[in-house]
């Protein structure tokens, strides 16, 4: 027997491989090629930094939380993507990372590239998402991340949650991040 939570989550992920399906089916490459604008680079780098192993899931449920963000606080996604301390893809040992540097940097470590330039330009554009599928969280974090250990070898280290994370705001838990709704 399935909880109610875990038969909403169901839903969700099925009515948005469904929709997905829709939109994206053949056209995939040939929007994924086009030249984005600064602001849609900016989301899709975002997007890959912060979700680019979480597969098409992981990477709209990050764009569901930039979108409740931008409209939140009124302003674009990419003003919310390079807001300080917004998205820890943007800051590098204490260092902002330029444009430049985190196309250079998301783009080459692979992931859904193509459905994160795709997203990017939705998220752009105004297009609503279903953010029911994050239940409207504004904030999420990592459970854990790679790190090299002494002798070299890449392992999986829990996080320590950010000091804003508290239990009873968790809304949903997708692949390594957990979402929560503050505001």
């Amino acid at each position: 027997m399935i909880s109610n939570t875990e038969y909403k989550l169901i839903k969700h992920f099925l009515f948005f491989v469904f929709l997905m399906g829709i939109l994206f089916g053949a056209a995939e490459k040939a929007l994924g090629d086009e030249v984005l604008t600064r602001d849609e680079q900016i989301v899709a780098a975002t997007l890959l930094g912060e979700a680019r192993g979480e597969g098409r899931c992981g990477v709209y449920a990050v764009g569901c939380v930039l979108q409740q963000r931008s409209i939140n606080r009124n302003l674009s996604p990419a003003e919310i993507c390079l807001q300080n301390d917004q998205f820890s893809c943007w800051e590098i040992g204490g260092k902002k990372l330029t444009l430049l540097e985190a196309n250079k940097k998301y783009y080459n470590q692979g992931g859904p590239i193509m459905y994160a330039r795709q997203l990017a330009r939705m998220i752009v554009a105004k297009h609503p998402l279903d953010r029911t599928f994050v239940g409207n969280a504004d904030h999420f974090h990592a459970q854990w991340k790679m790190k090299k250990n002494k002798e070299g070898k890449i392992e999986k280290v829990l996080v320590k949650p950010p000091y804003w994370a508290k239990k009873e705001k968790t809304t949903t838990i997708i692949g390594n991040h957990i979402f929560y709704k503050l505001k």
